[in-house]
């Protein structure tokens, strides 16, 4: 188990520096699994040197299982998106190679967003996955889009895609269910827009500051209960 968490641990990406994107935009992103090892993930990286890609998935199932898959997602996601410039057909890619040989019908919930950094234009599909929540004017609010199906179970699945313009000063949070799903004693669950929102329209942070803060939060709201689900986040400032 420790091996396996060593291994996990070391294919997230390590800590952004603004340096690598010449001013123009921030990354911050963290993940704290429930057990040993997790069915989260997150990435971040180039494409080429004006197109920046961000990911966040959860992987159904706990234990090694999941992380097995989580790897495997992670992986081919970031291969597709090297050599195909839409993210529906990346999605569409990846979910025909993960449904073929899937015979325990494992799923991963995921969003994927290109950045073009000159302009700030962000292209981006959901897997299922929870909205992610964008900052414009101060205030954070759900970005919605389709949320297409799963990846994994089925193949041949098609995927839309969506574009926004971020501005200077746009913020873009992605997360995991194991914030807002997370319990109390009371059996009371730390929801997305009475608890999450509010933290963040109230938290006026750096990005790496706000992380914590968050975890923090949701860790006060839980006391002394174990932790339910893996926690992932992942937030990109557009400075431009």
């Amino acid at each position: 188990m420790n091996i396996a968490t060593n291994i996990q641990k070391s294919i997230l990406p390590k800590e952004f520096l603004t340096s690598q994107g010449n001013g123009k935009f921030d990354i911050s992103a963290t993940s704290y699994p429930a057990k040993e090892v997790g069915g989260d993930f997150y990435d971040f990286f180039f494409i080429d040197d004006d197109h920046v890609t961000i990911v966040i998935g959860d992987v159904s199932g706990k234990g090694i299982p999941a992380a097995l898959f989580m790897m495997l997602s992670k992986t081919l996601i970031k291969k597709e998106a090297l050599y195909e410039s839409n993210p529906k057909n990346i999605f569409k890619n990846v979910n025909n190679q993960l449904a073929r040989d899937n015979s325990e019908n494992m799923f991963v919930t995921a969003w994927m967003g290109i950045l073009e950094i000159k302009t700030g234009m962000l292209t981006y599909v959901n897997a299922g996955h929870n909205p992610p929540l964008l900052k414009t004017s101060s205030r954070y609010k759900p970005l919605k889009s389709k949320p297409n199906f799963v990846l994994g179970p089925i193949d041949d699945i098609d995927y839309t895609q969506n574009e926004i313009k971020l501005e200077k000063g746009d913020r873009i949070f992605l997360y995991t269910d194991g914030i807002t799903e997370a319990i109390n004693s009371k059996k009371r669950v730390f929801l997305e827009k009475k608890s999450l929102i509010n933290i963040l329209n109230n938290s006026d942070l750096p990005i790496r500051d706000l992380l914590v803060k968050v975890k923090e939060e949701c860790d006060e709201f839980s006391k002394n209960l174990e932790q339910f689900d893996d926690i992932t986040m992942l937030i990109l400032e557009y400075k431009v």
